[in-house]
């Protein structure tokens, strides 16, 4: 009996115009990838061999980087809440799924489509395949020692793991990065592609990141305005306040009280700016060194 996934021999039984058989144990098997070279009756070919989707037993010369003995990273292709998420593992007209049992309880949190899980092939009893989830201890091998210089640097991350305090990433680079909860801009799920950027980095090499903007991004178009006219000016000083009146501030930043307020409030809750009470606003030290 075929087993299904096994790496196996097969002579080439049948040359059709379109199609191209291969026998082995005495069951004929289609070839799925037969455009890649000539072939001859009786050539001894090497190759993979599964059900397909219709049932249908086929073989393929070109073997997943997923398979028994080895992870790779694979793209969902579709979710089922009855039954886990499919991954396309470079198998033709095959998808393989993830069970349930290796899912979170809450579909909230499961890979949507377009995730990347990082897997290896199982078979079960019924001689069935099913892709299951590689854990850190396999994804270990993968990871490099990050620098100092990648502090404050932009990276992008795949999630692999969901903690109670936080997620476990990899970046695309091979860099181990942990995302506190408090760091986190969103709620995420498993296999989703994040932009970090990295706060901190550990002796050991391993990352810490945040997915929140910085604080010059968090700001409005007003905001941005009154802090890039704060650091072009030798001073600092803007000599506007919450108190100040409405004419003023039409007069000088061309905007509304209201969102002239709107706007102060932002960047003095990014401490990119202080207030003083009758004077007017200040940029802060670090504020007229960066961006």
């Amino acid at each position: 009996m075929l087993e299904n996934g096994n790496i196996i021999e097969a002579k080439v039984s049948q040359i059709n115009d379109d199609q191209i058989f291969v026998q082995n144990q005495g069951q004929t098997l289609k070839v799925m990838d037969q455009a890649k070279q000539e072939y001859k009756l009786g050539q001894v070919l090497e190759g993979i061999v599964y059900q397909d989707k219709y049932g249908d037993w086929c073989f393929q010369e070109d073997l997943p980087m997923v398979r028994f003995d080895s992870y790779d990273w694979a793209s969902v292709v579709d979710v089922h809440h009855e039954l886990g998420v499919f991954v396309n593992i470079g198998l033709a007209n095959k998808d393989i799924a993830v069970s349930l049992d290796d899912l979170p309880d809450d579909h909230a949190f499961w890979p949507k489509r377009d995730s990347r899980l990082f897997v290896t092939l199982t078979r079960d009893k019924k001689n069935r395949l099913w892709a299951k989830l590689g854990d850190e201890r396999k994804l270990s091998g993968n990871f490099r020692r990050a620098s100092e210089r990648l502090k404050n640097q932009d990276l992008q991350v795949t999630v692999y793991q969901l903690l109670s305090m936080g997620v476990q990433t990899i970046s695309t680079e091979g860099y181990k990065v942990f995302i506190h909860e408090s760091e986190l801009a969103d709620d995420v799920h498993l296999g989703q592609v994040l932009q970090v950027r990295i706060v901190d980095v550990h002796a050991d090499g391993r990352l810490n990141g945040s997915s929140k903007p910085r604080a010059y991004e968090m700001i409005d178009q007003d905001g941005q305005m009154i802090l890039n006219m704060l650091k072009r000016i030798p001073s600092h000083f803007l000599a506007l306040h919450d108190k100040s009146h409405p004419t003023d501030i039409v007069n000088q930043l061309g905007i509304s009280k209201k969102q002239f307020k709107r706007a102060l409030g932002g960047l003095l809750k990014e401490r990119l700016v202080k207030q003083v009470k009758g004077e007017g606003i200040y940029l802060n030290d670090e504020s007229s060194q960066s961006h």
